[in-house]
């Protein structure tokens, strides 16, 4: 985790990026999160959860529940493309 906040802080600067290690289900635990961030940046994965959808279960959550902006990251170096 510090490596991959490491290299999202130096493409950033003057971000303000910090990580939380919290217990529970994903969309819930981001969901209360969300609370208190300007954005929440989630990455779709979509192994399992709802058929046909171009999204995962906990980014689709994240999408109608946050109480922030959301950002579905769709293609990464993080899910294998």
């Amino acid at each position: 985790m510090r490596e991959a906040i490491g290299k999202v802080a130096t493409d950033a600067p003057g971000a303000d990026v910090h990580a939380v290690v919290r217990y529970g289900h994903p969309a819930g635990v981001l969901i209360e999160e969300s609370g208190h961030a300007d954005v929440l940046v989630v990455v779709r994965r979509g192994h399992g959860g709802f058929l046909g959808t171009h999204i995962g279960s906990v980014s689709l959550h994240c999408v109608n529940a946050a109480r922030c902006p959301v950002v579905v990251v769709v293609h990464s170096r993080m899910d294998g493309a």
